[in-house]
């Protein structure tokens, strides 16, 4: 007589009990799912592609969670361990969720993503342009200190955003607050733009104080190569120093007026990630004090970019040629947004202007 050696069911005061098995133990073309209601098998279901298991109670396929991150039970997504169900609020028509207990803002894709990046953008202009035409015939000077009367924050809608969910920190803010320290030391010591990886203030709001986010169950972080996911995987790197083609790049000089009481911080950047491609240029205004001490302070200033924009290894391209100003603002941001692939540019074939009404303070950077 043969051994039984088949896994067996053992039925115990009516409860049924299936041992376990790993994924080794199914068929290679197929996973069996268990139809509870019916007590049959079905032998069906696809195998789940590359990335993704079976879930019997689901009865769909759901993502590999990466350590520290375990499967919703009734979306399937990847979510944190320890962090709860999260807090969800709206935004932009976009759903964010909040896991307050690992400070971080979750996404279901890269185009809801994106969707709050534009939203931001458009709440920062219309909230500034609106204070600021009531103001036309004002100077920059005349404005800071219209501003101080007023307590005008031109930041105002990020703090209002972020405000959203309880206990958050984000990169933003965090940048923010450096910077402060930094210009009440008389901008002394390490500069803190040298942490500002996106040279953006909509993307630092969503990232949290280690420059982190969730979409679709996956974590991400912003480091100065780009964005990369938590298990060390390069989502997007190059450098011009490496190859011809490049992206994830940015310069960043300071310029001074011939007088030597303003000066400017001046960035020009091209980006790709898994959201978008895109190219920035950005600049900051300062000026001195009669204490010596610099303050961020208005300027009529304008920005420029223009150059030729890749895809990856450079194969194919689109021209561009775009201005924002003259506007009277403490910074002043130009980004040219693609689809992700769009972030790349050649030595010599990308550049950013900025222009001031000051003697002296306007430059060019090439990206090269």
């Amino acid at each position: 007589m043969k051994k039984f050696i088949a896994p067996f069911i053992v039925i115990l005061f009516g409860i049924i009990i299936i041992p376990s098995c790993t994924k080794t133990d199914l068929n290679n073309s197929t996973l069996t799912a268990i139809n509870q209601n019916s007590k049959t098998v079905n032998p069906n279901v696809l195998q789940c592609g590359n990335g993704y298991q079976w879930d019997y109670y689901l009865k769909k396929c759901v993502p590999v969670c990466a350590s520290g991150y375990h499967n919703d039970s009734i979306t399937g997504a990847c979510v944190v361990n320890g962090g709860g169900t999260g807090i969800t609020i709206s935004y932009a028509g976009v759903n964010i969720t909040y896991f307050s207990n690992n400070h971080i803002l979750s996404f279901n894709s890269a185009s809801d993503v994106n969707t709050v990046l534009n939203q931001l953008d458009a709440d920062y202009e219309n909230y500034n342009a609106a204070y600021e035409n009531q103001y036309t015939n004002y100077t920059a000077l005349q404005l800071d200190s219209l501003d101080s009367v007023n307590n005008f924050d031109e930041l105002r809608t990020y703090r209002d955003f972020e405000g959203q969910f309880a206990g958050y920190t984000s990169e933003r803010s965090v940048f923010e607050n450096n910077e402060t320290s930094w210009l009440n030391n008389n901008m002394t010591g390490a500069d803190p733009d040298s942490l500002d990886y996106t040279s953006d203030n909509s993307e630092n709001a969503i990232c949290n104080s280690n420059y982190n986010l969730i979409i679709a169950g996956t974590t991400y972080q912003w480091t100065p190569s780009g964005l990369i996911v938590g298990g060390g995987i390069i989502e997007s790197i190059a450098s011009p120093a490496a190859i011809n083609c490049f992206s994830n790049y940015k310069i960043a000089k300071y310029y001074y007026s011939s007088d030597q009481s303003r000066r400017c911080k001046f960035k020009v950047a091209v980006n790709d990630c898994l959201i978008r491609g895109s190219a920035k240029a950005k600049v900051k205004s300062f000026r001195k004090k009669s204490n010596g001490k610099w303050v961020h302070s208005r300027m009529n200033m304008k920005v420029n970019l223009q150059g030729t924009f890749f895809t990856t290894n450079c194969s194919q391209w689109v021209t561009i040629t775009e201005n924002k100003g003259y506007l009277k603002r403490r910074e002043l941001k130009y980004v040219n947004r693609q689809n992700s692939g769009y972030g790349y540019t050649e030595s010599g074939y990308f550049q950013g202007s900025f222009y001031t009404d000051a003697s002296g303070l306007s430059a060019t950077i090439v990206l090269q």
